[in-house]
């Protein structure tokens, strides 16, 4: 009964939940998968939010150029 269903691929703020979790947990490639497929999923009206959520996990990661391009 308490089963969570896996992050939905259609929804955005779903996947931006699982990336949060993935985060949360220390696992940042993870992380970065999740709030990649939420940005990809809202191109034509894009959410600064799942930009700045990946940026951070890339800070995580030492990936510094990758987190500079989603913070522009």
């Amino acid at each position: 009964m308490g089963k969570k269903k896996p992050a939905s691929k259609n929804n955005p703020e779903a996947l931006k939940e699982a990336g949060n979790k993935a985060f949360t947990n220390l696992n940042y490639p993870e992380a970065v998968k999740q709030y990649t497929m939420a940005i990809e999923i809202t191109l034509e009206k894009p959410n600064n939010v799942y930009f700045s959520n990946r940026a951070n996990a890339y800070l995580e990661m030492n990936m510094y150029e990758e987190c500079i391009a989603d913070c522009n």
